[in-house]
């Protein structure tokens, strides 16, 4: 939401939106985190249901830290840094006989465009 409106309200090229989105996601793990810490220190449970607890929080955890790996997908990080590092990645694997020449490099070039016309 942060990054969508100023987004709107900043230049194309402006890293601005990216920062700000980025420092909230961030915040937010980290008080998630130290709010688990808090928590977990303050209640007393059984071993097996602080192993079920911690398995769910660690799942979650993973999930969003992966969400941060989106970030270098956005906008103007995307355009800036990223996208010559995936094309020449594309094209390494375009060199590779029959898998990247036939078969996968022909996807992920086709994959790139759309992604870069959608955002």
């Amino acid at each position: 939401l942060i990054y969508s409106g100023l987004r709107c309200t900043t230049h194309s090229k402006d890293f601005t939106p990216w920062v700000a989105s980025l420092t909230t996601d961030l915040m937010s793990l980290l008080l998630k985190k130290l709010a688990t810490m808090e928590k977990e220190t303050a209640t007393a449970t059984t071993d097996a249901v602080k192993k079920k607890k911690k398995k769910n929080m660690n799942r979650a955890n993973s999930s969003r830290a992966f969400m941060l790996l989106l970030y270098l997908l956005r906008a103007p990080f995307y355009q800036k840094y990223t996208k010559n590092k995936l094309m020449f990645l594309v094209a390494l694997i375009k060199h590779i006989p029959l898998l990247g020449s036939g078969l996968l490099g022909p996807i992920l070039e086709i994959t790139f465009e759309l992604f870069e016309r959608r955002y």
